[in-house]
């Protein structure tokens, strides 16, 4: 009887083994098949995010095309601009000269006060100001600093400009100023512009 119940439980035993087996032989499939649609789910995944990449570098480029054409248009704008001013400066049937009286120009058309002072400011570099009525500029009198704010269509320039050898470079510093108060004209809100002697 003991052996008879024994070869029972060794039975038991080796049924119980081989559903052990099948079960494992399931997971195993179960797995594998897991593994694959982890797989193809990651290969969905970087396919995806190729796309995404390929997507935002066009996208770049044309932001970068888009403020090119901006660019353009603007230098196009403002050089129409420009020319329409001179003409109404020199005359709608006048020849236009190789060189502009930028001081006529600045004075009679522009209507600006053009000044000389001592720049007293941090950077030594700057030597000419389109005042905006809000904006101080520092400036050296009476042997001391002192802000002052000027008006809008004032034009501040760096005393030394005044001298013979500076000739070319006052006129290029007015000029520069007066497209900044062209600029204000245009869009009031812009603040008062410096212009530097490397610019």
């Amino acid at each position: 009887d003991e052996i008879d119940d024994l070869k029972e439980d060794a039975s038991a035993l080796a049924n119980q083994k081989k559903d052990l087996q099948a079960q494992l032989k399931d997971v195993r499939a179960d797995k594998n098949a897991a593994q694959q649609q982890k797989d193809l789910i990651e290969r969905q995944i970087n396919v995806i995010q190729e796309e995404i990449d390929n997507m935002t570098a066009q996208i770049e480029k044309y932001g970068q095309l888009i403020q090119e054409k901006e660019v353009e248009l603007a230098q196009a704008e403002a050089d129409e601009l420009c020319e329409a001013m001179l003409r109404q400066y020199l005359g709608r049937d006048a020849p236009v000269p190789d060189r502009i009286d930028v001081d006529g120009f600045v004075r009679d058309y522009l209507k600006c006060t053009v000044l000389y002072e001592t720049f007293a400011e941090d950077d030594p570099d700057k030597i000419g100001f389109a005042g905006d009525g809000r904006t101080p500029l520092k400036i050296r009198r009476d042997g001391k600093t002192v802000s002052e704010v000027f008006p809008f269509k004032t034009i501040v320039l760096e005393r030394y400009l005044l001298r013979p050898e500076e000739t070319a470079h006052r006129r290029f510093t007015l000029g520069h100023e007066a497209g900044h108060i062209i600029a204000m004209r245009i869009s009031p809100d812009s603040a008062a512009c410096f212009h530097h002697s490397y610019d």
